[in-house]
């Protein structure tokens, strides 16, 4: 299997998920690794519902579908994590340093989100049948509109542009070899290494929780089936995915 070896692209689409979604009802055994590339998405979002902000033919905007049968429904989270090491992996070839994965699945330079994913799983009768894997990275977009609150490109770090369709490439063999480690099952790897990237990991932070009351903690990592682990002055807590926001 090689992830470059089917891919559509479309110069403009409403949601490179959306348009992989259709795909998927007309094809459902369409093969591994089929990958949707846009140049702009008119309705792009990102992991917490908001618009994901990208200018024309300046940044990677993409979909790849997945058959991960070989996972059990409560080991998907490894799906994410082999995702986001790979995608990490990719901003670290840049020579970027100071590159975390912020939890559960952005990626972040210093204070700044350079790149999210959004993966949209289908289960059927506790079998996976497909997923769909959503990737935005901001590759040559330089500004970004100011009600969103931390954004940074490649073209910002590296003062420089750099060719999307070679970026395209590099990913993809990242993703490509993340899972193949998923397929593995080298679970104990993956998870250690998701771990060790981890943004803030083992630093004060303050927090949000879904009732609107602010919390000290620090982040202690991260549980197999996606939960944040916080050490808080009243104990260890436990969150999902939405139950918590950072507060920079």
């Amino acid at each position: 299997m090689n992830f470059k070896d089917k891919i559509i692209r479309l110069s403009e689409v409403d949601s490179t998920n959306a348009y992989a979604r259709e795909i998927l009802k007309k094809f459902p055994s369409i093969q591994e690794g089929t990958t949707i590339v846009a140049g702009f998405q008119t309705s792009g979002t990102g992991q917490d519902g908001k618009a994901w902000e990208s200018h024309k033919e300046q940044n990677l905007l993409l979909s790849i579908i997945v058959h991960p049968d070989f996972l059990q429904p409560d080991q998907l989270f490894y799906l994410n994590i082999s995702i986001a090491l790979a995608v990490f992996d990719f901003i670290e070839s840049f020579y970027i340093k100071d590159s975390k994965i912020k939890w559960p699945n952005d990626i972040y330079v210093g204070n700044k989100k350079i790149a999210g994913l959004l993966i949209h799983n289908d289960l059927e009768f506790n079998r996976i049948r497909n997923s769909i894997i959503g990737i935005g990275i901001n590759i040559n977009q330089d500004n970004f509109n100011t009600d969103i609150p931390n954004p940074v490109s490649l073209k910002n770090i590296l003062k420089k542009e750099t060719d999307v369709n070679v970026c395209l490439e590099n990913l993809l063999d990242y993703i490509e070899n993340r899972y193949n480690m998923l397929k593995n099952k080298d679970f104990e790897k993956l998870f250690s290494q998701y771990h060790d990237a981890l943004y803030l990991l083992g630093q004060e932070t303050l927090f949000l929780d879904n009732k609107d009351e602010e919390f000290q903690g620090i982040i202690d990592g991260v549980r197999s089936d996606g939960r944040i682990r916080i050490i808080t002055p009243q104990g260890i807590r436990f969150f999902e995915f939405r139950e918590i926001r950072y507060i920079f």
